[in-house]
């Protein structure tokens, strides 16, 4: 590998980790919300934290080496030439669109089905 594409793959490396690390801390604040409920309260959908844990850092991390590989490799040069509030706008509007996008074609192509617990 050359020099620029170790630089390029650790800056994609970094944005994975760091969406991972997100993931992985978001499911342990949920875990500390939720205790040793195994149902979510007000959907009554059933909570298991070690298929959520599991879940939310894998797809963190995937999002996140998308989004490294996106801004390292497409727009780093349209990056160089603008000013600050120019990629603020730009990079939020990225960052806004990309994990909703995910969002909307993980629910088209996965079946979610929703447990109900009677009483």
């Amino acid at each position: 590998m050359t020099p620029n594409q170790r630089r390029d793959f650790a800056k994609i490396v970094q944005f994975g980790l760091l969406w991972g690390i997100g993931g992985i801390l978001y499911s342990l604040i949920e875990y500390g919300i939720l205790g040793d409920s195994e149902i979510y309260p007000s959907t009554k959908n059933l909570y298991d934290f070690k298929t959520s844990i599991i879940s939310a850092s894998l797809s963190s991390l995937l999002t996140g080496l998308i989004i490294g590989t996106i801004e390292t490799k497409l727009v780093s040069s349209y990056f160089q030439v603008r000013n600050f509030w120019q990629k603020i706008v730009f990079k939020t509007a990225l960052y806004d669109i990309i994990p909703i996008g995910e969002c909307q074609l993980k629910g088209r192509h996965e079946k979610i089905e929703l447990f109900t617990i009677q009483d």
